[in-house]
């Protein structure tokens, strides 16, 4: 499944971000998500069976990210902008997420995440990997 598919089989929807931790060595950029839900069908429809708590969006074979803070930082909304393939080439792939930040006075706002990597994984708060 190419990373652009398997974004559609992951719900974000009103999940929040928990942290942003990047591994240089280990060229990965992971989001803490409170709940990453699966997607099977054409709609989420509260599809629970999956659920994986406080996991973790993982993008592995990174050579680039970008994070716009638009002031504070992330802890509201995680969601899924776009999903690209980059030259035709089956290991380079753009992902843009909005991140959400509401501040103390209920104001919002959204910071934006570039990453450029070759593979996107869930991964479990226990180490487990979830790939598709």
């Amino acid at each position: 499944m190419t990373p652009d598919q398997f974004i559609k089989t992951i719900y974000l929807g009103d999940r929040l971000c928990l942290s942003i931790a990047m591994e240089g060595t280990k060229k990965r950029l992971l989001l803490k998500v409170d709940c990453i839900s699966r997607v099977r069908g054409n709609s989420w429809n509260y599809y629970a069976a999956e659920d994986v708590q406080e996991g973790f969006l993982v993008f592995e074979g990174v050579s680039s990210c970008r994070l716009e803070v638009n002031g504070q930082l992330p802890n509201d909304w995680i969601e899924p902008v776009s999903v690209t393939q980059l030259n035709d080439k089956a290991d380079a792939w753009e992902f843009v997420f909005g991140l959400g930040v509401v501040d103390s006075q209920g104001r919002s706002s959204e910071n934006l995440l570039t990453v450029i990597a070759e593979r996107l994984v869930i991964e479990t708060k226990d180490g487990v990997r979830l790939c598709y």
